[in-house]
């Protein structure tokens, strides 16, 4: 099993390009559905809230990453809200 690796667009972090993005029908849920519905694979889509603090951002990234492997995100599109608590 290979690890998770991150991509992360710096830009993404700030909220008003994600704000501008989703002005122009840009919606990383729909982006998901697309890549489906064209027989696409993608590496897998981890949607986080932008409210959180960084420490919790990467508290829940490294948990996300200790319970999932890169073959297990293929095609996933997950939420990081569902990785709470300690690592």
């Amino acid at each position: 099993m290979s690890d998770v690796r991150l991509y992360i667009d710096e830009d993404a972090m700030d909220r008003r390009l994600v704000d501008a993005l989703r002005g122009r029908g840009v919606d990383f849920c729909q982006l998901h559905g697309q890549f489906l519905a064209e027989g696409r694979d993608h590496a897998g889509i981890v949607v986080s809230l932008q409210d959180y603090a960084i420490g919790e951002q990467m508290r829940r990234l490294l948990k996300l990453m200790a319970a999932r492997s890169a073959e297990s995100m293929v095609n996933q599109l997950v939420f990081l809200s569902s990785y709470s608590g300690e690592v």
